[in-house]
């Protein structure tokens, strides 16, 4: 009996072995097609994608039918609806937003590969082209600070080439973002180049819109910054990239916020500064220190220019990321500043700029703050974060040039507005009529000067009110039409993967797009209440407190009037009773009138499960479990190779301890006068 259950047991694990062989063959001869797109004098070859039992091929914008062909890089042959492609013929007969029967055979004929092909493709979007020549993108997505070179293709929708060239250095970037599978990246050249007519520039950068489903809010946001003539606006255009043949999504290319004849335009302190020392700024040493209640961190550099009243690029950031920069500065009240340029500032820099920043908090409350201030870009910088209900209060940007050609402190570049118009974790039950960019900082100080609060309204009654209009409604069209190509083959491409702080989901594009129009809408209509028919509101701060400490959401009240929007919020594990005062502890009265700003936080129950303290493996074990089986559902082919190895493994020491033990068991016995067979 034992020997058959061994017989049993090894044959099993051959069979294993032969499954899992086959289907490392159908993976890699599936892995081997490429469909060959030729555009002019550039080639581009495009991999295939496998998504819920499905292989996706999806094409740019420039790609004609007639002008692609097929070949597989291991010399199988390929069949669509029984028609063998080849790197012969093209693919005139295949259109786009179709589903064909993909077959691969070996050269003798035998079918090894039996699939769903659907073709996608793009429209009106360039395509931006990558290959690497050091290196793979797994190496860049391991490690943000990893860098690889390689060449750069960038094709227009209409065919034309906009660039062919060497990079030097392509990354990761962002903050939170690059947690997300999804990642932001940034491309660096050689030298400076202008694609898109962005102004010439050696870096970019490509920004994912992983948080944001609809792919429209930073787009949305630079453009209307431009349009309304805000100084140092962002220079955008959307991209199809493709990296290394596999296609990674719709991205938003931009300019770099640098110190640049295109971007912020300002005296380059940096190299005027190494203009006046002998070695590489960056290879003196650094120092903190504490200057009348100012944490500074600076460059002990020795030679300090003449004049160093500018430029400085500055970015409000959380204190610990501040901190992780070369050179920054913290105001007594916590505003942590990230000193962008100089990247390598001396300690004579980070006094003059921290005590100029802190000296123009202390004015903001008084008629003296226009001696400091361009009034003009820091209103429609506030008119753009509030319009747009940006609740993000970080990566506020400022700069400020050598006295020699202007003593104030200007506010920009726009920047950061994944997490604007309700975006951010509430997506539905996100409230547009609230005030957002007003409880913060500067801001929060100048809102509450009536000179500069009567400058908000009449640039926004003058000017914003009409530009939000159109972005609510004809700009919202003319952006569906653009990408809506590019967004399904997105969507297709990230299918399944769920951003970590992505509030809004929708089925279709344009339900995304029906969303932001009514969001935008319903925003126009509170700030024409508050800032033209000059109604008096107060602001009710829902708090989740724990188990979510960090969610909040904003309602402004008419003063006098009852709170008439009260979110509910939902966590797993918990049962939400509502509201209660934070200060007094008194349940929240609907009654009840509302005359100044008041704060309220949840109040929970945990709901206790059917699993004891020690069933917490069994339940993990069973999420374990269902993981698995959707991920073999999907035929995700590292897990089920990956599963089949580990079997394999698993199996063979299992039998080899087995063997081993009934050969010691044998021994003993036959030692004691028993025969057992094995």
């Amino acid at each position: 009996m034992k020997k058959c259950v061994g017989i049993i047991f090894f044959i099993l694990c051959f069979v294993v072995i032969i499954i899992g062989c086959v289907h490392m063959q159908n993976l890699r001869c599936l892995d081997s097609v490429r469909f060959v797109v030729s555009n002019q004098n550039v080639t581009e070859s495009i991999s295939l994608f496998h998504n819920n039992d499905k292989y996706y091929v999806f094409l740019p914008s420039y790609a004609k039918m007639e002008n692609i062909n097929i070949k597989s890089t291991q010399g199988y042959r390929v069949y669509i609806d029984d028609c063998e492609y080849t790197i012969s013929n093209n693919c005139l007969s295949l259109s786009a937003d179709k589903e064909y029967s993909l077959k691969i055979c070996t050269e003798f004929g035998v079918t090894v590969a039996d699939e769903t092909l659907v073709i996608l493709k793009s429209e009106n979007i360039a395509t931006m082209s990558l290959r690497l020549t050091n290196g793979s993108i797994e190496d860049i997505h391991k490690d943000k600070e990893t860098e690889k070179s390689g060449i750069c293709t960038l094709i227009k929708s209409d065919t034309e080439v906009e660039y062919v060239g060497f990079f030097s250095s392509f990354r990761s970037r962002g903050n939170s973002t690059w947690w997300e599978k999804k990642k932001p990246y940034v491309i660096e050249f050689e030298q400076n180049v202008e694609l898109f007519n962005m102004g010439y520039s050696s870096k970019y950068c490509l920004l994912a819109n992983a948080c944001d489903e609809s792919n429209l809010r930073n787009k949305m946001v630079y453009d209307a910054s431009k349009e309304i003539g805000l100084t140092a606006a962002i220079d955008s255009e959307f991209v199809d990239l493709y990296i290394d043949d596999v296609y990674y999504g719709l991205y938003l290319l931009t300019e770099n916020i640098d110190i640049s004849p295109s971007c912020v335009n300002i005296t380059n302190l940096e190299s005027v500064t190494q203009s006046a020392n002998y070695y590489s700024l960056k290879e003196y040493s650094n120092s903190i220190s504490n200057v009348s209640g100012i944490e500074m961190k600076y460059y002990d550099i020795p030679s300090e220019p003449t004049d160093i009243t500018g430029g400085y690029l500055l970015e409000i950031d959380s204190i610990g990321r501040a901190k992780s920069d070369n050179s920054y500065f913290i105001l007594p009240d916590n505003t942590a500043f990230s000193v962008k340029f100089p990247r390598y500032a001396t300690q004579g820099q980070i006094v003059y700029i921290s005590n100029l920043m802190y000296e123009i908090k202390e004015k903001l409350a008084t008629t003296d703050y226009n001696d400091y201030i361009d009034v003009d870009s820091w209103v429609k910088y506030y008119l753009i974060q509030e319009c747009f209900a940006n609740t993000d209060q970080y990566s506020l940007y400022f700069y400020k040039d050598s006295d020699k050609v202007s003593d104030k402190v200007y506010a920009g570049p726009i920047w950061d507005f994944d997490f604007s118009m309700g975006s951010l974790y509430l997506g539905k039950d996100a409230n547009p009529k609230a005030f957002y960019s007003n409880m913060f900082g500067y801001y929060k100080t100048l809102y509450n000067n009536e000179i500069f609060k009567e400058l908000l309204k009449k640039e926004y009654k003058d000017s914003f009110r009409n530009l939000l209009v159109k972005y609510a409604n004809e700009k919202l069209l003319e952006y569906e039409k653009l990408i809506q190509k590019s967004y399904s083959m997105n969507s297709k491409r990230w299918e399944g993967v769920q951003p970590y702080a992505s509030g809004n989901h929708y089925d279709s594009f344009h339900e995304h797009i029906e969303y932001l129009s009514r969001f935008l809408n319903e925003r126009i209509a509170f700030l024409d209440d508050a800032w033209l028919q000059n109604k008096d509101f107060v602001r009710v701060t829902f708090s989740a407190g724990d188990p979510m400490p960090d969610e909040r959401i904003f309602v402004s009240v008419e003063k006098g009037k009852c709170i008439d929007n009260v979110p509910i919020f939902k966590f797993d594990g918990y049962e939400f009773l509502g509201f209660v005062n934070s200060v007094s502890g008194e349940k929240l009265d609907l009654t009840n009138v509302v005359e100044d700003n008041i704060s309220y936080i949840a109040s929970w129950k945990k709901i206790e499960d059917d699993f004891s303290s020690s069933s917490v493996s069994n339940s993990a074990d069973v999420g374990f479990v269902q993981k698995l089986k959707s991920m073999l559902a999907n035929k995700n082919k590292y897990t089920i190779v990956g599963f089949t190895i580990v079997f394999f493994v698993i199996s063979f020491c299992i039998g080899k301890d087995i063997f081993v033990a009934l050969k010691k068991i044998r021994e003993k016995r036959k030692n004691e006068g028993f025969k057992i067979p094995l």
